[in-house]
């Protein structure tokens, strides 16, 4: 039987080694809650030509809130550990539309919503 719906998730989560350090951060938990879904794997760091490994990067805005809304509304950026502002290869493919049938579910290993969140 055809799964019917579908979920977009980062590949990280589900075991692709495409991480800033190379590695991948899998979540059996995520896996088993989709098995019943379609599960599209998404990098969004490498459909922005970003290489891995990579420096590591983090959005920097006004506060210790900012997410990846702020980065979109040009409120924050993305920057690597060594400074650099790689704000414009993730907002590379943001303009990415997906049928309205498919749920994005971007779960993340920190506690803001990450760029990826709200490419969808």
């Amino acid at each position: 039987m055809p799964k019917t719906r579908a979920v977009v998730i980062s590949a990280c989560l589900l075991g692709k080694k495409c991480r800033f350090d190379g590695g991948a951060c899998t979540h059996s938990k995520v896996i088993k809650a989709f098995e019943e879904w379609e599960i599209i794997p998404l990098c969004p760091e490498e459909i922005g030509d970003l290489a891995t490994p990579r420096p590591r990067a983090r959005i920097v805005g006004e506060g210790c809130s900012a997410d990846g809304n702020d980065v979109l509304n040009h409120q924050a950026k993305v920057v690597t550990e060594k400074g650099e502002d790689v704000t414009a290869a993730m907002l590379k493919k943001a303009g990415v539309k997906v049928v309205s049938d498919v749920l994005f579910m971007a779960l993340c290993c920190q506690k803001n919503r990450g760029l990826t969140t709200f490419n969808f």
